[in-house]
């Protein structure tokens, strides 16, 4: 089963959706929605959300390029 969270960085809020059948990333339904911190965020991370455990597989190109500013920030 796949989902696609969207982590929204002025609000710090994410969303969980179910991916559809009939496209790739069909917004369907809302899963659930939480706060969490952009420093969560990560390839291969485990996010646990409730009793519920998502590993992140792929970000697009843009998400990839805050993520990196982000680290270099921090350094």
């Amino acid at each position: 089963m796949k989902f696609l969270l969207t982590y929204h960085v002025d609000k710090q809020l994410l969303d969980i959706a179910e991916a559809g059948k009939g496209r790739e990333w069909y917004p369907g339904r809302a899963f659930l929605e939480g706060y969490f911190s952009v420093d969560q965020y990560r390839i291969n991370a485990v996010l646990k959300v409730y009793r519920w455990k998502f590993r992140l597989l792929e970000a697009d190109d843009a998400t990839q390029q805050y993520l990196r500013s982000k680290e270099t920030q921090q350094k």
